[in-house]
Formats: C-alpha cells, sequence, structure tokens
C-alpha cells in the first residue's frame, strides 16, 4: 500500500509542477523545470508510467513504458542516483505486479488500451476466444502466466480479470 501510496504522490506531483530534474538511463541530463509529458511525447511515447522510490532520505522516480515495463528516463538529482534508481525498477519485476495491474487498470478505465498495443508491449496471449454479450462481438485475450484476461469490444479494452498465479 505504500507503494501505491507513493506512486500517486509522484505522478500527481509530476502531473502538477513541470520542474522534473529528467535524465536519460546512463544519467545525463534532458531538462531541468521540465514536464514528464512533454518530454515522453517529444520522444514518441504514448503510455508512460511512474515507479516512485526512496534510496536513502532522496526519492527518485523511475518513467517507464507502460506494460512493457522497459525505463525511458529518470527524475533524479544527480547522475550517482540513476543507477540505483533503474536496479530498484529492474528488481520490482515488473509484468504481472502490482505496477502492471495498475496500468492496467488505468488504460482500461481511460478506453486507451487496444488489442494491438497490448500484443506489442506483453506479447501474444496464450488464449483467444470469441463470446457475445447483448449482441456485441466481444474478444477475449487469455495471458495465463501473467493471471490476466482482457476483454475487447472494437479492438479497445472494456474491462480485465486479474487472477492469481
Amino acid at each position: 500500500m505504500k507503494k501505491l501510496t507513493m506512486i500517486a504522490a509522484a505522478a500527481f506531483l509530476l502531473s502538477l509542477t513541470a520542474n522534473a530534474q529528467l535524465r536519460t538511463l546512463a544519467g545525463d541530463t534532458i531538462c531541468t523545470n521540465c514536464s514528464v509529458n512533454q518530454i515522453a511525447e517529444k520522444k514518441g511515447y504514448k503510455f508512460t508510467g511512474i515507479y516512485a522510490t526512496t534510496i536513502g532520505s532522496a526519492f527518485g522516480v523511475v518513467i517507464y513504458e507502460q506494460l512493457s515495463g522497459k525505463p525511458l528516463f529518470v527524475d533524479a538529482a544527480t547522475k550517482a542516483k540513476v543507477p540505483l534508481l533503474l536496479n530498484k525498477f529492474k528488481a520490482e519485476k515488473y509484468k504481472g505486479s502490482n505496477y502492471f495491474f495498475e496500468d492496467i487498470r488505468t488504460m482500461v478505465k481511460e478506453g486507451k488500451l487496444t488489442d494491438l498495443y497490448l500484443i506489442e508491449k506483453v506479447g501474444k496471449p496464450e488464449k483467444v476466444s470469441e463470446l457475445v454479450e447483448s449482441g456485441r462481438n466481444i474478444s477475449v485475450y487469455q495471458y495465463a502466466k501473467l493471471g490476466l484476461t482482457v476483454y475487447f469490444y472494437n479492438s479497445v479494452a472494456v474491462r480485465y480479470i486479474r487472477e492469481q498465479v
């Protein structure tokens, strides 16, 4: 619960303020006092997530591509913090984690998760089936290894189920 609170706080902070100290994965400064969303869009990333954590008494953020878990850049005060943040994020094992499912939940709720994006970032589902609900054809993608089932109508996710694996 503490991590989700930190994520929410970081997301809120980064969306309201434009004072991020963004760095490349190598630690080079991208910009200071800039907007995470603007930089992500400029670099061609459509959907980004935020992993917030602490290193000692310092706060840091890894900005990653949603569903793939690929780190894109970091918000860190110093170059030395970058590898520490990336190692913490890597250790989290994104796919199948609470961060992954929070990203799924958000994207479904906002109507942004498409079947093509899911396949591109997560891979082909282990099973695909069709069903009819209220006269609508629904595609069902199952990722048993992740404990994820996603329901699509017209290629846009309308709901999902998280199962324990």
